[in-house]
């Protein structure tokens, strides 16, 4: 693929920068959102937690699925003030929380998640119910699902023009010589 693009800019020097400049547009416009980010997580979650169908409701959390919410919390949530947007900060402020009171709970296997880097869900004490089991996990991710899917599916267009949404792209013309 380098071989192919650095021949395209010796070849077609103007034909080779508009199509980087319409790249890193599109790159840039079309970034998913955090929330459209978390949504992915969670689903990817969900049908994680559907593949254990031999696995009794009633019992708690598996490891591998606490170590995924452990790195889910840590990659959106964790602030690295550095890297984070503005749009992220707020992202984070509306729902850490709550994601932490779902998904961040005691765990048999608190000790395991916490020797791989997930402190936050050894601190936690057990509810006084006990662990959380499989069911309620299947309930809480289906929860959050339905959630981000409204809230994406709200602030997302079904049809924008392609002026607004990637001007670089509308303003291309085939003009050359090939």
């Amino acid at each position: 693929a380098e071989e192919l693009i650095a021949s395209m800019r010796r070849s077609h020097p103007a034909l080779a920068a508009d199509i980087e400049v319409m790249l890193e547009d599109l790159i840039f416009r079309f970034r998913p959102e955090p929330e459209e980010e978390l949504l992915s997580a969670i689903h990817t979650l969900l049908v994680k937690s559907y593949q254990f169908v031999n696995a009794p409701l009633s019992e708690p959390v598996q490891l591998n699925l606490v170590q995924m919410l452990s790195r889910v919390s840590r990659k959106f949530f964790l602030s690295s003030a550095m890297q984070k947007s503005s749009k992220h900060k707020q992202f984070v402020a509306k729902f850490r929380a709550h994601f932490d009171r779902d998904f961040i709970f005691a765990s048999p296997h608190a000790a395991a998640v916490a020797g791989s880097g997930g402190e936050a869900a050894a601190a936690v004490e057990p509810p006084a119910g006990g662990y959380v089991t499989l069911l309620q996990l299947i309930q809480r991710l289906q929860k959050w699902r339905y959630t981000l899917q409204a809230l994406v599916g709200r602030s997302t267009p079904s049809r924008q023009p392609l002026t607004r949404a990637a001007p670089t792209l509308a303003a291309l013309h085939y003009d050359y010589d090939l």
